[in-house]
């Protein structure tokens, strides 16, 4: 009788624990199917930022074309301007005219390079033209011959030349918010120039479709940041490397991709 009763209960716990069993895979299913819904949740959004990305590089790559083509321009205007004077300059030695009948031509070229400078980059514009103005000065009031004239307006053309394969951190007085303000500015080569204010704030020389340039502060602070890391290289001497910077071209709100000076 002991042993009959012994096994009866033991089948009852048996019985009584089956359920607890029988739910273990389902619990275990579920579970997997939560982990499931989760590994997909972590993929779609790797997805999207992925394909974000590769926007991003698309209209990056987009804007360094457009500032490249732009520094194409300002070469080819400069070795026409090269080009232009040293034609100049062979045919004066080569005609051996008197001095009197040169005073026309080194003027002429004088003027055509000073009308250079209202469609390059606003960098120390006046500087730049007040060479030229005290040359053509010498030349009229007869205080320079004009052979010696030629060879000043070439020593000009050459520094613009320089400038234009160099970057580096000056200071200039910009018209911002109708006042004047000397601020510091980076000029990458004769491509683009940026500024940073007394307060602090940082902007852009941007070019207008209609010819000129118009000082615009930087509206966002992905921006600011991008021109702020540019001075920071600048003011210790690194003037090599990779920048993002905003794109000085008309009507454009994005970032050239390429600063290597």
């Amino acid at each position: 009788m002991k042993q009959l009763a012994i096994g009866l209960c033991l089948s009852m716990s048996a019985l009584s624990s089956a359920p607890a069993f029988a739910q273990a895979p389902e619990a275990l299913a579920l579970e997997l199917v939560r982990l499931r819904g989760e590994v997909d949740a972590v993929e779609s959004a790797l997805s999207e930022k992925r394909d974000a990305r590769s926007g991003q590089i698309r209209a990056l790559a987009a804007q360094k074309a457009s500032v490249e083509a732009e520094l194409r321009r300002e070469e080819l205007r400069l070795r026409q301007l090269e080009q232009a004077l040293a034609a100049e300059k062979t045919r004066v030695e080569g005609a051996g005219r008197a001095e009197a009948e040169l005073l026309p031509v080194v003027l002429d070229a004088a003027e055509r390079l000073e009308k250079s400078l209202d469609h390059g980059v606003p960098f120390r514009v006046e500087d730049r033209r007040a060479e030229l103005d005290r040359i053509k000065k010498d030349l009229n009031e007869g205080l320079l011959l004009p052979s010696a004239g030629i060879t000043r307006l070439w020593a000009w053309v050459e520094d613009e030349l320089r400038q234009s394969r160099e970057s580096g951190l000056h200071q200039q007085v910009i018209p911002i918010d109708e006042r004047e303000v000397l601020a510091d500015v980076v000029r990458v080569g004769m491509v683009a120039l940026y500024f940073r204010t007394p307060e602090g704030r940082f902007g852009l020389a941007r070019k207008l479709a209609t010819g000129g340039y118009r000082y615009e502060e930087l509206p966002d602070e992905t921006s600011s940041k991008q021109v702020a890391k540019l001075f920071e290289s600048m003011e210790r001497r690194i003037r090599a490397g990779f920048f993002e910077l905003p794109n000085p071209e008309p009507g454009v709100s994005g970032r050239a991709a390429e600063a290597r000076r």
